[in-house]
């Protein structure tokens, strides 16, 4: 982390220690997740990198997609695929939640992200994003 970064978290955000964003947005996901028996599909998984991101145990199943091919070895997820967000490996109305913790990474054109994840979805619903731009809920 840079130290303009950290230094701005400290002054701007003192309550909250480093990864805060990450808490944050992991807290909005396990309000979704409160149902119980959900499936879950992470956008952007990785390799398992971010503890918060971690909702094994919290969902019927957790599922996630990355172009780095350390997903499939990923510890948070039940499976993990290599894939882009334009073309997501898996059958339409899946999951119940979908979401993207970082960016828009995993998409080379966003247009087609945006009308594919939606597809994804078992029901529609509420947005639950870290950022404007990072991801999506069913409900």
């Amino acid at each position: 982390m840079s130290g303009i970064i950290h230094w701005l978290d400290g002054k701007l955000y003192p309550a909250f220690q480093h990864r805060w964003d990450d808490q944050l947005f992991r807290e909005r996901i396990l309000h979704h997740l409160d149902q119980g028996g959900l499936a879950v599909l992470d956008l952007g998984a990785g390799a398992g990198i971010v503890a918060e991101m971690n909702f094994r145990g919290h969902a019927r199943r957790v599922c996630g997609i990355d172009p780095d091919p350390r997903v499939a070895d990923n510890p948070y997820l039940d499976e993990g695929r290599v894939g882009v967000g334009e073309s997501i490996p898996y059958p339409d109305a899946r999951f119940d939640v979908v979401f993207a913790t970082t960016s828009w990474s995993i998409c080379r054109t966003r247009r087609r992200c945006s009308r594919r994840w939606p597809a994804c979805c078992a029901r529609v619903g509420s947005s639950s994003a870290r950022r404007p731009t990072s991801g999506i809920t069913c409900r």
